[in-house]
């Protein structure tokens, strides 16, 4: 987690041998995950405003137990 001002932003992820963003959950509410995260803008319009998401990432050879 990290403190922002008020603005719109984009994240992105990088791990090597990972995918970002991820393809096998698509809806933004799935199971166990709420607010999934796909690379979309986000928009934070007050100062002490909480934002929280799920950013699901995939393992680039389909193997989840890979590291």
């Amino acid at each position: 987690g990290f403190l922002a001002p008020p603005g719109t932003y984009y994240f992105t992820v990088e791990k090597q041998n990972y995918l970002f963003p991820t393809k096998n959950i698509m809806k933004k509410n799935d199971g166990p995950l709420s607010n999934v995260y796909h690379g979309e803008k986000i928009t934070k319009d007050y100062p002490h405003s909480l934002l929280s998401y799920n950013i699901p990432i995939d393992p680039e050879n389909g193997d989840s137990a890979k590291n």
